[in-house]
């Protein structure tokens, strides 16, 4: 993964120079349309194992939501900019972006040689798909 900071800059630079954004800074709706032209990587996440899984407080979620087994399946980290939305992922699912996350949002993928936005879907054991390249992604 990039440094945060510069990750942020090249979004700032893509967003000058695509228009979508003014001379002084993006904002957040700017933000949500850049990173809605990248392709996804999806991985998955277990809070209950802390460690990268979590911060300090493996109970909760971003949006502090109690980690219950109900989100399990039924939520995802997401870039912080698109928290409270819902992302549909073709043949994995739709999630609501209830937490964020270090290793979420745009970066660089020494796999797949691109930018891409990463998501994690919260699951309990890794799944087939985990690291799939998704093209066509939506955000609601």
């Amino acid at each position: 993964m990039l440094p945060v900071e510069f990750v942020e800059l090249l979004v700032y630079i893509v967003g000058v120079l695509s228009g979508a954004c003014g001379d002084v800074a993006c904002s957040r709706e700017s933000q949500v349309d850049l990173l809605q032209d990248l392709p996804a990587v999806v991985t998955y996440y277990n809070p209950s194992e802390g460690g990268i899984n979590c911060d300090a407080d493996c109970s909760h979620v971003a949006d502090g939501t109690e980690v219950t087994d109900d989100l399990y399946g039924a939520s995802m980290a997401c870039d912080e900019s698109l928290l409270g939305r819902t992302v549909t992922l073709p043949g994995i699912g739709t999630f609501p972006c209830k937490d964020t996350g270090g290793l979420v949002g745009p970066g660089w993928s020494h796999y797949y040689g691109r930018l891409v936005l990463y998501f994690d879907v919260m699951l309990k054991e890794e799944p087939s798909w985990n690291f799939v390249l998704l093209e066509d992604w939506e955000l609601k």
